[in-house]
């Protein structure tokens, strides 16, 4: 896990003075990874997969943050310099890191509740580790990070459904852990029960008890995706009862539009 700057929840890196915070994983850690890849298979535990050949490209993850410039500064120095590129969009600071970038709004987020999108990073992930051994594991780091390695954590109150939806929707390659009795006692004791991937881009999902609000507002706002067809795509999403967020448009010369897919979350369409 690559935490944004200023995270304080436990147990992550703080990567405002680069200390890290950890836990010892539960001595039933290794048990249960041996158990799920007896199961699932140790090829589809680790790694990005393959970009889907009809489908979507995760294309950038939109942060609210009035630190804007300095923010994208401070992510601009964990990559290679010549894997990077800053660019701008309106008011929004950008930095392109590999094919993924980061679009930073320099504005304050609402009041913080929980929303689908829980941590973000860079780094391999797998469903057989709790995001506690996850953390464990990843956190050791040191720049450069690997660009070709982006995942977003997302919490889900039906993370199956969740999954299949990107899946349906943007082409995403799916990967389900096999039925296990949830005996995490904290969040972040929790193992993932999906990953979906959008391209390269690992999306994990974890199993919410509670309902989850709006992405829109929050610090890490929304997720875009890259379409062939925006127009088309749109269209098809609010026949599936996504929720419009914002109308079909052209800014700086793309193509784009909004809308609430599962769980809240706040998806642009991009078109290439």
């Amino acid at each position: 896990m690559r935490p944004s700057p200023g995270q304080q929840q436990k147990p992550q890196l703080t990567s405002r003075n680069g200390r890290a915070r950890v836990r010892f994983a539960r001595s039933g850690a290794m048990m249960r990874t041996l158990r799920l890849l007896l199961v699932t298979g140790a090829a589809a535990l680790f790694g990005p997969a393959e970009a889907h050949q009809s489908g979507g490209a995760f294309h950038h993850l939109h942060l609210l943050d009035p630190a804007g410039r300095r923010t994208v500064e401070f992510y601009q120095r964990l990559f290679e310099p010549a894997l990077t590129r800053r660019f701008s969009t309106g008011t929004d600071e950008g930095l392109q890191a590999g094919a993924i970038a980061l679009v930073v709004s320099a504005r304050s987020s609402g009041r913080p509740h929980r929303s689908a999108i829980w941590h973000y990073g860079w780094g391999e992930v797998s469903l057989a580790e709790s995001y506690l051994d996850h953390n464990l594991r990843e956190v050791a780091w040191q720049p450069p990070l690997p660009t070709d390695a982006f995942h977003v954590h997302v919490e889900s109150v039906s993370p199956n459904s969740a999954a299949l939806w990107y899946r349906d929707h943007f082409g995403a390659r799916v990967v389900l852990a096999a039925p296990f009795e949830d005996d995490a006692t904290t969040l972040d004791d929790r193992r993932p029960r999906a990953i979906a991937w959008i391209g390269t881009v690992a999306m994990v999902f974890y199993r919410s008890e509670d309902p989850l609000g709006p992405t829109r507002g929050q610090r890490a706002d929304h997720i875009a995706v890259q379409v062939d067809d925006m127009p088309a795509t749109f269209a098809r999403l609010i026949s599936a009862e996504a929720v419009e967020i914002e109308s079909p448009r052209v800014r700086d010369g793309v193509r784009s539009a909004m809308v609430e897919g599962p769980d809240r979350m706040a998806i642009e369409l991009v078109e290439k």
